[in-house]
């Protein structure tokens, strides 16, 4: 795909390369945010007692741009995979998480009155209730989540990391290089609709 000529590095049979390191970098990133997001979503949407210790500070913390912790990002990480996978994080944690307080706050409070009646405990209500009637909106939430990856890591991968497509774009541009430029543009256009047919897929079959 990535050709080359004198003046720029040689990329070509490096594709699937670069789209190896960018795609590790979204799932770590993306697995972790799904992970937090969904549990502290739960807890959040669920129990007053969080909402108030740990919602003020999370609201503070996401209007932040995920881009503007990239300074603080490398000098915590270095330059290496982990500042990458930081901004994934950030990037993809949030709508996770605003979603799925969402689908908890929204259960039907039929459903939980019914399952109470019938001897359900609390933890049988998260599990068995609460958490298969928030499925839409987490689901809602982790589509788009995984957008926010991949757009996070080619951002981390301009300035944070020296691999991955982020990076052959932004070294291409350099070298004028356009038809590397827009072949790496296309091809994360394509992996993140890929990655988001992925999880509709599951969402399905959930």
């Amino acid at each position: 795909v990535f050709g080359t000529d004198g003046n720029t590095q040689n990329y070509t049979a490096h594709w699937l390369m670069d789209v190896a390191a960018s795609a590790s970098r979204v799932a770590a990133g993306f697995a972790l945010s799904t992970a937090l997001g969904i549990a502290l979503g739960m807890a959040i949407g669920w129990s007053r007692r969080f909402e108030k210790l740990l919602e003020p500070t999370l609201q503070i913390l996401r209007p932040v741009p995920p881009v503007s912790w990239i300074p603080l990002a490398i000098i915590w990480f270095g330059i290496a995979n982990k500042p990458a996978i930081f901004l994934v994080f950030l990037g993809a944690f949030f709508p996770i998480l605003m979603n799925t307080i969402h689908g908890v706050k929204t259960v039907n409070r039929d459903l939980l009155r019914a399952a109470a009646m019938a001897g359900a405990t609390e933890k049988h209500l998260l599990r068995f209730v609460v958490l298969p009637a928030a499925m839409p909106s987490i689901f809602a939430g982790l589509r788009i989540g995984v957008g926010s990856a991949w757009m996070l890591t080619v951002t981390a991968e301009m300035v944070a990391v020296k691999s991955g497509l982020g990076y052959v774009l932004w070294d291409s541009y350099y070298f004028l290089r356009y038809d590397m430029v827009i072949a790496s543009m296309v091809s994360i256009g394509l992996l993140g609709f890929l990655t988001d047919l992925g999880v509709k897929a599951i969402m399905n079959r959930l």
